[in-house]
């Protein structure tokens, strides 16, 4: 588990410690989310955005997201999305 505050040291940590799921918020001035998924060529893991933007929510789906909670979120969406990511790794 980790905690990034720019893009690029997010991807550090990632490509240092592989993990199973990014929970991921799009807006981190001055970059954004979909910037940090385009430095890998290939995503070894699920995504699931936390954003309080509606709008991003198709190209989140183009990047296969596998949820997209809107702030304020709750315990029960959290819960939900984690199964999806129990779901999907079974399904791997």
């Amino acid at each position: 588990m980790g905690e990034a505050q720019n893009i690029h040291d997010a991807a550090e940590m990632i490509k240092e410690n592989p993990i199973d799921v990014l929970f991921l918020d799009i807006e981190m001035p001055p970059h954004n989310g979909f910037q940090l998924l385009e430095m890998f060529p290939v995503l070894n893991f699920e995504v699931i955005f936390i954003t309080a933007f509606q709008e991003y929510a198709l190209q989140a789906i183009k990047f296969a997201a596998l949820d997209y909670l809107l702030k304020p979120i709750k315990v029960s969406e959290v819960e939900d999305a984690l199964e999806k990511v129990k779901k999907s790794k079974k399904a791997a």
